[in-house]
């Protein structure tokens, strides 16, 4: 997917979702591409209550995370991104999370990460949405949020 149609895929998603999401789309028109040429984003969207899910075997800068609680959420949730592949993951137990994100419920989250290290996910990067931080629980199906990954 070519930058150009990574971030256009995401100005057609703005209509749709809440807070953040339109004012971090339209900061990263302008400070992506110098960022990362060569046409390198990817967009990834799943709407996950499974225990992990893989966005990727390869290693990945995440440049932009959406993470949208439904309106039938009745609990906060947690995103965990790993630095390894879903099979290698065992809830609440190793590997910890590289990063952990809250999920409020019924609202949403947006993120936009200005990391330069490139080391930060070099193995692959795969989720999961649990009950708590780094926690050894999947949330449940009412409370799986929709999650939108910019990666390069």
């Amino acid at each position: 997917m070519s930058n150009t149609t990574a971030l256009f895929s995401l100005e057609c998603q703005i209509a749709q979702e809440r807070d953040g999401f339109q004012d971090a789309v339209r900061f990263l028109r302008g400070w992506a591409p110098p960022k990362f040429p060569g046409d390198t984003l990817t967009v990834f969207r799943t709407n996950t209550s499974a225990a992990t899910d893989i966005v990727t075997n390869a290693a990945v800068r995440p440049v932009m995370i959406s993470v949208n609680s439904p309106a039938t959420a009745t609990t906060d949730a947690w995103l965990n991104l790993f630095n390894t592949s879903s099979a290698s993951v065992t809830l609440g137990g190793l590997p910890k999370a590289t990063d952990v994100f809250k999920v409020p419920y019924t609202k949403s989250t947006t993120v936009v990460l200005y990391t330069q290290d490139g080391d930060r996910y070099n193995a692959a990067l795969s989720m999961a949405v649990t009950t708590s931080p780094h926690g050894g629980t999947a949330a449940d199906a009412t409370n799986a949020p929709v999650i939108t990954i910019l990666y390069g």
